[in-house]
């Protein structure tokens, strides 16, 4: 057990971009004495680091997602159905992981040329969040977002393995920002895109402000 727990530690210090150390401090000794455990008592364990993993998570982003929303005017039941989602993650509530669940995450194949990650849009829209009478308080919305990079002005119509003039210092870089340069020409006409799931209350102007922060 001590080794999916460590998984998921790596897995929640990539996706929210938190110090690992801080993260394995916070599970104290949940997996230790696993061994003489029964099967349930391993799950419930493990559901116990969970959660004291996705608080510390939710811990340490706030303060930086909280500041970078000050300049932002999201609606207000966004904002409300936005806190709500927190709070579900934060307790590893099933609703709240299908909502990150059926979002894209990194595009697969990307230094491939590949341009998309459209997550799961059944999932997304069949995801309902209900209060304890039953009734639903929101669902969740699929939007697919376009990522556009920044490019310069069409001069000439390119070649399909042309390289951006502009771009060409960067290519001879090792870099991943060198590779996706090399096949820039196709985002002239091929943005990348990328499908995410948010509550039904948020609206393109909300997505919008949040893509610009």
């Amino acid at each position: 057990m001590k080794h999916i727990c460590t998984a998921i530690t790596i897995v929640l210090c990539v996706t929210f971009e938190v110090k690992c150390q801080d993260l394995s401090s916070v599970l104290g000794n949940v997996v230790q004495n696993s061994e003489s455990m029964t099967v349930l008592e391993k799950w419930q364990s493990i559901e116990k680091s969970l959660k004291k993993l996705s608080g510390a998570v939710i811990k340490m982003s706030m303060p930086h997602v909280l500041k970078a929303s000050e300049n932002m005017n999201i609606s207000s039941p966004c904002m409300q159905e936005t806190m709500k989602l927190v709070l579900g993650i934060k307790n590893i509530k099933s609703w709240a992981f299908r909502f990150i669940d059926s979002s894209a995450k990194v595009v697969d194949g990307l230094l491939a040329g590949s341009l998309s990650s459209l997550g799961v849009y059944d999932e997304c829209i069949n995801t309902e969040v209900k209060n304890d009478k039953g009734n639903v308080l929101f669902r969740g919305k699929y939007c697919l977002m376009d990522i556009n990079l920044p490019l310069p002005p069409v001069v000439k119509p390119y070649r399909m393995d042309e390289i951006i003039p502009e771009l060409k210092n960067l290519t001879l870089s090792d870099t991943v920002m060198s590779e996706v340069a090399k096949f820039a020409t196709f985002l002239y006409a091929y943005p990348v895109k990328m499908g995410v799931c948010v509550p039904s209350g948020c609206t393109v102007e909300d997505l919008d402000q949040v893509a610009t922060m």
